[in-house]
């Protein structure tokens, strides 16, 4: 499942909008929600985006939509509405990777599976861990000499579908760990019949190259209002 057959549409050449009662992704409510490639776009809104929306995207081009400049016209719809913003995001949906580098001698990779003294005690990772959360969960945790040096977290959102958060620690920064790790628990997610998806701030650049080097690819930029 990907999220076009979760909401039920087929990307066509062109900017089109659609109007949803509600639009729910990962257990969030959104305001706007853009899904698509280069050359095909559907955003899903709520009832009081959509005529600005309209007037705004009628001349532009879809390989506009996924740029900062239109990320920021998206913000001021909303702070017009005196509403609350959260994100924007990205969101990548995850692809096997063949190219994972082999584990070195000092390198350890541990699986943990639904070990909820696990997150607490790894908390610090706030970016991969989420102490309190009560969802099915696999993470993967990288040491290095004995020494924790980054975590990954895949949350079980829905049947075949998972999350992921990241976080290396500054220690072993600059290093492709976060490309390693995210790779390693993603091909074992795929190789099981599972959808991975990965979010991130649009300002987070580093993250963003984490998710294209771990070859995700970029299918959507979400609006999360309050």
């Amino acid at each position: 499942m990907d999220l076009l057959s979760y909401y039920n549409l087929e990307l066509k050449r062109g900017i089109h909008l659609e109007i949803r009662e509600s639009i729910e992704l990962f257990d969030t409510q959104l305001g706007i929600l853009v899904l698509g490639e280069t050359d095909s776009i559907i955003m899903l809104c709520i009832n009081k985006y959509y005529q600005k929306l309209s007037e705004i995207t009628e001349y532009m081009e879809p390989s506009e939509v996924f740029e900062a400049g239109f990320i920021s016209v998206l913000e001021n719809i909303v702070s017009n509405d005196f509403l609350l913003l959260s994100g924007p995001y990205h969101v990548f949906m995850g692809q096997y990777n063949d190219n994972v580098e082999t584990l070195k001698p000092n390198y350890n990779l541990s699986i943990i599976k639904n070990d909820y003294s696990f997150l607490e005690k790894y908390c610090d990772f706030n970016q991969a861990v989420q102490p309190g959360d009560s969802r099915d969960f696999l993470s993967f945790l990288l040491t290095i000499d004995g020494n924790p040096a980054g975590i990954v977290t895949a949350i079980k959102e829905s049947e075949k579908v998972y999350s992921l958060g990241a976080e290396i620690s500054m220690k072993y920064r600059n290093m492709s760990l976060g490309t390693f790790l995210i790779s390693s628990i993603t091909n074992y997610l795929i190789d099981g019949g599972n959808v991975v998806y990965y979010q991130t701030s649009i300002s987070n650049i580093a993250s963003i190259k984490m998710a294209l080097k771990s070859n995700y690819k970029l299918i959507a930029t979400t609006m999360y209002t309050v």
